[in-house]
């Protein structure tokens, strides 16, 4: 359960991460 929480929060991040560099890119 832990790892899934894990996992579920880097594809968060990464999501975070990318709109944020589109948004910087813009």
């Amino acid at each position: 359960m832990k790892y899934i929480f894990q996992f579920f929060f880097v594809v968060f991040l990464s999501v975070i991460y990318d709109f944020t560099d589109f948004s910087c890119l813009s």
